[in-house]
């Protein structure tokens, strides 16, 4: 009965026993667990941060591509205030009140003034005589002109056996001089009288190749009168240092032509004069572009 007991009680502290230390098995196996998971979860963590440093270097290392993107549409707004800007560059010069002519006061022109034309020998032998020359205002309503007008031709004759002659040619010689005066300016334009004189030489060497015989041709001219016309400066353009003038004019004028011969020391000569009155305008119609228009330009 003793021993029944012993064995009975040994049974059930072998039992108990074995229970706790399952039990500790348990919780220790659920600890190991817990940090086995909780070390791969931070491993795992480590190794991602790790990926994306690296990834992280890699993109900076990498070269950057230009930016592709499209420029941002002009506003109808910005649009529209180009276009006004655009358009004021292009318009007239703004008037200041100011007229071209006034600009020019106290300034030097250089430039065509016309054309006169002279004659030689009883022939009446022409030759024209175009004027170039300087102008100055003095003030906005005088100015002076001062020109000069040349024109020469001259050359050699040949003849097979014989002596080089001198060829028939000519010479002229125009001085010029006018008062210019501005009676009204507006804008682009000034009306103008210019009072004016002319005075002219023209002639020929020897134009007899015998050397015992000289024969010669002469004229003088002289002329004084007015023209009226309007002086027209490139203002518009933005120029208003070049201009035009178209003017016609009325001019009393003498001329005196003649030939002259001398032959064994004795001297033959023959001369008209002429004394005329009329306008600037010769017969031909081109007369109105060479005679009538000039061109100025001031610096």
């Amino acid at each position: 009965m003793k021993i029944t007991k012993l064995l009975g009680a040994a049974a059930l502290v072998t039992l108990t026993t074995n229970s706790a230390f399952a039990q500790n098995l348990g919780v220790d196996a659920s600890a190991s667990a817990d940090t086995g998971g909780d070390a791969d979860a931070a491993g795992q963590a480590d190794t991602e941060a790790d990926q994306a440093d690296t990834e992280a270097v890699s993109l900076d290392e990498l070269p950057q591509e230009e930016s592709t993107t499209a420029p941002l549409e002009e506003s109808p707004a910005t649009s529209t205030a180009s276009d006004s800007s655009a358009a004021e560059t292009t318009e007239e010069p703004v008037d200041d009140g100011v007229s071209d002519h006034q600009k020019v006061v106290n300034r030097f022109a250089v430039g065509y003034l016309g054309r006169q034309t002279l004659h030689y020998g009883v022939a009446n032998t022409a030759v024209a005589a175009p004027i170039v020359g300087v102008r100055y205002w003095l003030n906005p309503m005088i100015g002076i002109d001062g020109g000069i007008g040349l024109n020469f031709l001259g050359g050699t004759a040949k003849t097979t056996d014989q002596p080089d002659v001198s060829a028939a040619g000519h010479s002229a010689v125009l001085f010029h001089i006018g008062v210019p005066l501005s009676l009204a300016d507006k804008g682009h334009f000034s009306f103008q009288v210019v009072p004016e004189i002319n005075l002219g030489f023209a002639g020929t060497g020897d134009q007899n190749p015998n050397d015992a015989i000289e024969q010669t041709s002469a004229g003088s001219f002289f002329n004084i009168g007015a023209k009226v016309g309007a002086e027209l400066h490139f203002g518009f353009m933005g120029i208003p240092q070049l201009s035009l003038q178209g003017n016609i004019g009325v001019y009393l004028q003498t001329e005196s032509v003649s030939d002259k011969t001398v032959a064994n020391g004795i001297e033959t000569k023959n001369s008209v004069s002429y004394t005329s009155f009329g306008s600037t305008l010769g017969p031909d119609p081109w007369d109105i572009f060479t005679s009538s228009v000039s061109a100025l330009y001031y610096f």
